[in-house]
């Protein structure tokens, strides 16, 4: 059975093109939950093995601008136990 990952886009701080290359990377082993920058259900993360940020042409602050909103449903996430990659702009884990 394949894992689900939480893949966040937001062209062009995190790119489709980098999404797209974590998908294609990932594709047979995991399927994709895509989110953006506006709020998400309560539940969004409930049935997903990692949350994935890819990069593009953000950086530190762009980061805690377009999280800002999934901030504590992230932490809440990784703290449970839940998986985190993040690829250039989505390094910057301010949250933990």
């Amino acid at each position: 059975m394949k894992g689900t990952i939480a893949l966040f886009l937001h062209q062009p701080k995190c790119s489709v093109q980098s999404g797209n290359g974590i998908i294609k990377a990932l594709t047979s082993n995991y399927t994709f939950k895509i989110f953006t920058k506006h709020e998400l259900e309560d539940d969004f993360f409930d049935d997903v093995d990692m949350v994935a940020i890819p990069g593009g042409i953000g950086d530190s602050d762009s980061y805690r601008y377009l999280m800002q909103i999934h901030q504590s449903n992230i932490r809440k996430f990784v703290t449970g136990g839940g998986k985190y990659l993040g690829i250039c702009m989505g390094s910057y884990r301010d949250w933990e």
